[in-house]
């Protein structure tokens, strides 16, 4: 119970600047655990995922973690998931201007494609969710066309 406690702490702990969590409290629970206790690999766990989500986030830790996290670990992790997708989402913004649909669903965790459709929504609006997801492609940023300098409008002559 104190190895769900200790990771419950750790997902909801809100960040301090910058980016890091305010650890007394789980400095408080390793404190008051008794030596065994500590040798658990529940506790390990908690402590990776810890070392995980703490400052800059190592993503690709994380997801090994989720994958060996049992059925009641995954269930504290997902109180994470919403602010580590949004974070993931402005990484991806800034490093790509598509990705196929299945492998954005996977980095963010989704099951699903209705997930993702709701999650694109949030981000940019439900409006813009048929112009940014077409044929299996998510297009995360839209390439803007070039106007050269000083050229005229078209006009249109009739």
């Amino acid at each position: 119970m104190t190895t769900y406690y200790l990771l419950y702490s750790i997902c909801t702990l809100p960040p301090t600047p910058p980016k890091s969590l305010s650890t007394l409290e789980i400095i408080r629970i390793y404190k008051d655990m008794p030596f065994e206790l500590l040798q658990d690999p529940r506790v390990n766990f908690a402590n990776k995922v810890l070392k995980c989500v703490d400052g800059n986030v190592d993503y690709v830790g994380l997801w090994g973690l989720w994958r060996y996290a049992n059925g009641g670990e995954k269930t504290i992790m997902e109180l994470l998931l919403p602010t580590l997708r949004k974070r993931i989402f402005a990484i991806l913004l800034k490093a790509y201007y598509t990705l196929p649909s299945q492998i954005l669903r996977n980095w963010l965790l989704l099951t699903n494609e209705d997930e993702l459709r709701e999650f694109i929504a949030g981000q940019f609006g439900p409006e813009a969710v048929d112009e940014r997801m077409v044929d299996g492609t998510v297009y995360l940023r839209i390439v803007k066309k070039k106007v050269a300098v000083g050229a005229a409008p078209a006009v249109k002559v009739s």
